[in-house]
């Protein structure tokens, strides 16, 4: 997805939507930003900071600007 800077801890992070089924088989998406901590193993630890079902004024800014 789109690099952005994560609202809650203000670091970089990798920007996600994940879309839930309602009963009414409507998809409702909600935004979180990922964090690729550290290597463990052979897998990477991931952070993930909930956003909300709407972005922010700013993350949207910062995705419109990395699209162009």
């Amino acid at each position: 997805m789109v690099s952005v800077i994560c609202p809650v801890c203000h670091k970089k992070g990798s920007l996600q939507v994940k879309y839930i089924k309602t009963t009414s088989e409507k998809k409702i998406p909600y935004y979180y930003v990922a964090h690729y901590e550290m290597l463990k193993g052979e897998t990477r630890v991931v952070s993930w900071h909930y956003i909300g079902k709407s972005l922010p004024e700013n993350l949207r800014k910062q995705v419109e600007g990395e699209q162009k």
